[in-house]
């Protein structure tokens, strides 16, 4: 079976497989996540998740199979960290529509899958405009998540984000025949997972958590300067 994953004919199946059940697990662990955590507690939860699966993707190098499951924890981490900015800025969201928005990723996915998989000898360009398109997706729904605010938009645009990372899987792998690509999707997914999680902290903690790192960037490049006595910034 694992032959199969290694193959170069086969990674291009594997790949948008791994990326359709990505979008459907999750919807259900956010789903599961907003019934039992309140407020930013799904982030600590997802964060953990994302820990675990970190000596599991280490472990994975003598038991592949391990790949799968540490690509799972990191999806199902990334459902509870987007359940933090739901119930932060407490909108209610519909389990039904959860699911609606991973259409266009979804088939975005479809595309790509099909042309790479039965027009082999152009599977770098086809690549190359699915990253291009698949980036273009993703700004459209940032763009109008921050105008209009609503759940459909928010969800397609993490949905986006699961697109991305697996098209750049494909197209890292594309032409390696024995590179071993559920070791990528299980690479990728960490990436998911903190971007995702990422922009929860950025939301919920409304600009701050930014302000924070770029603080302690400067207070770092200027630790070895001598601060004059009398600055008005602390008078």
């Amino acid at each position: 079976m694992l032959d199969y994953f290694s193959n170069g004919k086969g990674k291009p199946f594997v790949v948008f497989a791994f990326t359709i059940i990505a979008y459907i697990l999750f919807a259900l662990s956010t789903i599961f996540a907003l019934s039992i955590c309140t407020e930013w507690y799904g982030l600590v939860i997802g964060a953990i998740l994302m820990i675990l699966a970190v000596p599991v993707h280490i472990f994975a190098k003598k038991h592949k199979l391990l790949y799968i499951l540490s690509y799972a924890l990191n999806t199902v981490g990334s459902g509870f960290a987007v359940s933090a900015y739901y119930l932060e800025k407490q909108l209610t969201v519909i389990p039904e529509n959860m699911f609606l928005p991973m259409l266009i990723p979804a088939i975005i996915s479809l595309i790509t899958y099909l042309l790479v998989r039965f027009f082999p000898k152009i599977k770098k360009f086809v690549l190359a405009i699915s990253t291009i398109g698949t980036i273009a997706m993703l700004i459209a729904f940032a763009v109008l998540w921050i105008k209009n605010g609503y759940e459909f938009y928010s969800f397609a645009f993490f949905n986006s984000v699961f697109t991305l990372f697996y098209v750049v899987v494909d197209a890292v792998t594309v032409g390696e025949y024995d590179r071993l690509v559920i070791r990528d999707i299980s690479f990728g997914s960490f990436g998911i997972f903190l971007v995702i999680a990422l922009v929860v902290l950025f939301i919920i903690s409304e600009g701050e958590i930014l302000d924070g790192v770029f603080d302690g960037i400067f207070d770092f490049g200027s630790a070895g300067e001598t601060k004059p006595k009398n600055n008005k910034r602390y008078k």
